[in-house]
């Protein structure tokens, strides 16, 4: 456990080879010469992040590689990083609500002005002090629940995976190498495209059918055609720091940036439409329903925006967010240093529920076939049954973090820290 108010690591503890830079907010940017280790101190959990930065200059890339195999990846663990999160698939809205959601439209909810303390506390509550429900990660689970095996690991990326998404016919993957590579579902011997252009981490993708996303540390967002010629058509500028999560539909693209800001862009004449601002630290995640816009942020609030207007109709207190995903009338959260799921009700504006079972942080979301997916710094990705929220497998296999899942009908995919993509076949 690290001490309160101080950094975890210090230059002695990896043999001075590191330079510790501090700073209260930064960015992580994984360049080919900048190597890093990440710590934080307890004052994280006043929601002011420390990172230590560790930059290795050309002159010394040679050192690095003699330091102890495996030395690393011991920090790493130590530190119970803090990474950044990618977006999950989400369900696509029904195109027939799609029109409905980009008109003017009309909503039950009030706007208001100040944070909605009635929300539940979030997910640093306690099932004790909580008046839903806690599920254990164990209940639930028998030989007549569906299992999954992993059958092909891909791999390619020199660095970790940070955001997949899945199309009808492609699996993209975005990693911290700047590259975006493409592989053609069901055929994984080799990659089918590799995408150069961000000069940045790919933090983010997204895809709405005919366009793909991809947002960088860049500070740009990329917009890809989707199909056999992949050209990219549009450069997005308009973020003044990396953007981190991505959401489209079928009319809009919805960009979260370190900036705080969520800039609304309308696909195919690609203007900015609208800054959605509110936000006071960087926004983390975001989801999109048939009427709803949501947002996370490292404010630890959940932002509400109706999609036609971008107006802000609820602030909610949620604590720490780095996953948001939406299924029916539900809202889930994946975050908190005790890998806690939390469920909310979208009809009646209640905590429903907390999902315990992952051992870290949770990093990402997927919902498919009735299922929910969740992969987290504990190396796993959890499956969960929607409804009754029970975990009816845990699917082990990876050597790092799991920061990205995605989902095509019951197959799943997983993007980590040890730089594969996992592909997961049900089992018959």
């Amino acid at each position: 456990m690290l001490a309160p108010g101080h950094m975890a690591v210090e230059c002695d503890q990896v043999d001075g080879f590191y330079s510790c830079i501090l700073m209260r907010y930064c960015e992580y940017c994984r360049d080919s010469s900048l190597k890093f280790s990440w710590a934080h101190s307890m004052d994280a959990f006043m929601g002011n992040f420390c990172f230590a930065h560790a930059k290795i200059d050309s002159s010394n890339v040679q050192e690095a590689e003699r330091k102890p195999p495996g030395m690393l990846d011991q920090v790493k663990d130590q530190l119970q990083v803090l990474s950044l999160q990618s977006l999950g698939s989400m369900e696509a809205p029904d195109d027939a609500m799609e029109a409905i959601a980009e008109g003017e439209g009309t909503s039950d909810l009030q706007p208001r002005s100040e944070a909605d303390t009635s929300w539940a506390k979030g997910l640093q509550m306690s099932a004790q002090e909580s008046p839903g429900q806690e599920v254990h990660g164990h209940s639930g689970q028998t030989s007549k629940d569906p299992d999954w095996r992993c059958e092909h690991i891909l791999e390619g990326h020199k660095d970790t995976v940070w955001s997949l998404v899945v199309t009808k016919d492609w699996l993209v993957s975005g990693s911290g190498d700047r590259k975006i590579r493409v592989w053609r579902l069901g055929r994984w011997e080799s990659t089918q495209s590799v995408f150069e252009g961000h000069t940045g981490c790919v933090w983010s993708l997204a895809a709405n059918g005919e366009y793909l996303f991809s947002g960088s540390y860049d500070n740009t967002v990329r917009v890809w055609k989707l199909g056999t010629t992949w050209e990219c058509v549009r450069i997005l500028e308009g973020h003044t720091k990396s953007v981190r999560t991505l959401a489209a539909t079928r009319y809009h693209l919805f960009s979260g940036s370190c900036d705080k800001s969520i800039r609304m862009w309308r696909v195919g004449t690609w203007s900015c439409e609208r800054v959605l601002q509110g936000h006071t630290s960087y926004v983390t995640s975001l989801a999109v329903n048939d009427r709803f816009l949501f947002s996370s942020s490292d404010d630890q609030t959940i932002r509400i925006w109706r999609r036609g207007d971008g107006e802000c109709l609820r602030v909610l207190h949620s604590g720490w967010v780095w996953s948001l995903a939406v299924s029916g009338d539900f809202l889930i959260l994946g975050g908190d240093f005790s890998g806690v799921i939390g469920i909310w009700s979208l009809a009646t504006w209640d905590w429903v529920r907390q999902l315990s079972g992952h051992t870290g942080w949770v990093r990402s979301l997927a919902v498919g076939a009735g299922l929910l997916f969740s992969g987290s710094d504990d190396k796993t990705v959890r499956v969960w049954r929607l409804g009754t929220w029970e975990c009816i497998r845990v699917l082990e296999g990876h050597s790092g973090y799991v920061m990205a899942v995605a989902v095509m009908g019951e197959r799943i995919f997983s993007g980590s820290w040890d730089k594969t993509v996992r592909v997961w076949d049900r089992v018959a």
